[in-house]
């Protein structure tokens, strides 16, 4: 199925961003058909940046997806903000010019109530200076009202494999990265719809209802770790699998809630010569869902 390389998932977050600059640039003042002209790329990788924006390729790319939905959101409006002032002005920098769009979008997007303000405080403390530097203390930023999505409720559907045909049928997606398949509901029907879903055979341990402001990431993690004979009890223990999902040989591998990244590191932390990797992505013919 096309859905399956991860696409969904990256529109999911572009069409949130879309929705934002919506608000804080009008069409009726903005170019805001020019604004929404990028693209975003979620990859499994844990890096020393947060993310990037090439501007060349107009696209946002985000990485570290062990870390919380909140951090997550906020490093696509940082580059969403690179990518506004490299659309007015053909460069973007950390100055003045550019904090002014990052507040912009920041505001509107507490706004429309996919950020608390107390969120913010997750944004480093060097950019979190600067953007009071030039905007005041957060605590006076002023939120304009914003109603956004007040009705809409999503449903999630974990370990969703053998009810995919159905689930397709039914209009839901699936996002790739978080291996989930997504409907969107109104809250009217919403409950009735989760009730369907119970009938259907899937439990309530795979169903997560959420409101479509509450910006949620669930991101799905493969640890690899290779030539590590000696330590196949200790690994087996742990939940890891040899050969496991199409990989190959040699290759102990486990999937994992990304956000559990940092535990499991310390759980095969003191065994010698092992290295463990997160994987950008399963061979196609691996079957996961």
């Amino acid at each position: 199925m096309a859905e399956l390389n991860g696409n969904n998932t990256n529109m999911e977050i572009k069409t949130l961003l879309n929705d934002v600059l919506e608000y804080a640039f009008p069409s009726n003042t903005h170019p805001l058909e020019k604004l929404q002209r990028f693209s975003v790329e979620c990859q499994r990788k844990e890096a020393k940046k947060d993310g990037d924006y090439n501007a060349d390729l107009h696209r946002i790319r985000i990485f570290n997806l062990s870390r919380d939905s909140k951090e997550i959101l906020l490093t696509a409006l940082h580059d969403l903000s690179h990518h506004i002032e490299y659309t007015f002005y053909g460069e973007s920098a950390h100055r003045e010019r550019f904090y002014t769009y990052y507040h912009n979008v920041l505001v509107t997007a507490v706004g429309m109530k996919l950020l608390a303000k107390m969120d913010l405080n997750l944004i480093s403390v060097k950019e979190l200076e600067k953007l009071e530097k030039f905007h005041g203390p957060v605590v006076y930023w002023k939120i304009p009202e914003i109603s956004y999505k007040d009705n809409i409720f999503y449903l999630d559907v974990k370990n969703g494999y053998e009810f995919r045909d159905v689930l397709k049928d039914w209009g839901y997606k699936y996002l790739s990265f978080e291996e989930v398949w997504r409907g969107e509901f109104n809250r009217d029907t919403v409950w009735e719809e989760k009730s369907e879903l119970n009938e259907l055979g899937i439990e309530d341990k795979s169903i997560c209802v959420h409101h479509a402001v509450d910006f949620q990431t669930s991101f799905v993690y493969y640890l690899v770790i290779r030539n590590a004979y000696d330590h196949r009890l200790t690994l087996r223990k742990l939940g890891y699998k040899y050969g496991a999902y199409n990989v190959g040989k040699r290759n102990w591998v486990k999937k994992i809630d990304a956000k559990d990244l940092n535990e499991e590191r310390a759980k095969v932390e003191g065994l010698m010569g092992v290295s463990l990797k997160v994987m950008k992505e399963l061979p196609s013919s691996g079957s996961t869902k």
